[in-house]
């Protein structure tokens, strides 16, 4: 209720002067979940389980075809591409920083994981060794981008859980923010293939119940023993 002051049991906005947030009842940003939500399960799923599956990567790679006004690829380099695209970024990254998605989040953490580099040139590398017709190349890139795309994820949640520390009991706005912006990024981790994946699905489960439902009453040692939980696996 955008006419209301957010509250424990009472959805509304709050604002910390910089910024003005929608939060439900248990102070929750539905925004943030919705947006981060499509993150993982549109984007992070489509490349990394359906373009980067077997089934796509196991299509014509002999017949470069006209697919585009006088671009010519196969079927197997439409795959790879059709996965750079939903990582979304420009094909000069990361000379040019997206400001949402993907992109964006990859450059937040780039400092610590040196992501930028590593999914930019396995990207390249993987398109070359599809053009090349080496396949252990490619399935190596394959690898390389699935476990970073998901350290990515695990490290940013990370960041926001310890943004929440920071605002705990001084900044309500901030804190419910980051806060709905560490669940989703610690939700997005199980679009990762499972076969890879540094948490399994009951540790990811167990994890994802740490947050309870109703961030108002979460604690300092709530928020630090999710946050120990994630870094024990990243």
């Amino acid at each position: 209720d955008y006419n209301q002051v957010a509250g424990n049991g009472q959805a509304g906005v709050l604002s910390n002067g910089t910024s003005t947030y929608l939060f439900n009842a248990s102070g929750m940003e539905r925004l943030q979940f919705i947006e981060k939500g499509i993150m993982g399960a549109v984007f992070m799923h489509q490349a990394l389980n359906v373009y980067f599956g077997d089934e796509k990567m196991s299509v014509d790679n002999s017949n470069a075809v006209d697919a585009d006004n006088g671009k010519y690829y196969t079927a197997l380099e439409h795959h790879w591409d059709e996965a750079f695209g939903y990582f979304g970024v420009p094909i000069d990254f990361p000379a040019s920083i997206p400001n949402d998605f993907w992109g964006k989040y990859s450059n937040n953490q780039n400092s610590l994981l040196s992501s930028n580099t590593v999914l930019m040139n396995h990207f390249i590398k993987g398109r070359a060794a599809i053009t090349a017709n080496v396949p252990a190349d490619y399935t190596s890139s394959i690898s390389s981008i699935q476990n970073m795309w998901e350290d990515v994820s695990a490290n940013q949640a990370i960041k926001y859980l310890n943004d929440a520390v920071s605002s705990f009991g001084t900044d309500d706005a901030k804190f419910l923010h980051v806060l709905s912006e560490a669940y989703a990024f610690t939700w997005c981790l199980r679009y990762v293939p499972t076969e890879i994946r540094n948490v399994t699905q009951t540790e990811l489960t167990a994890i994802m119940e740490l947050f309870g439902d109703n961030f108002w009453n979460l604690s300092l040692i709530d928020i630090n023993t999710i946050k120990t939980a994630l870094e024990a696996k990243y």
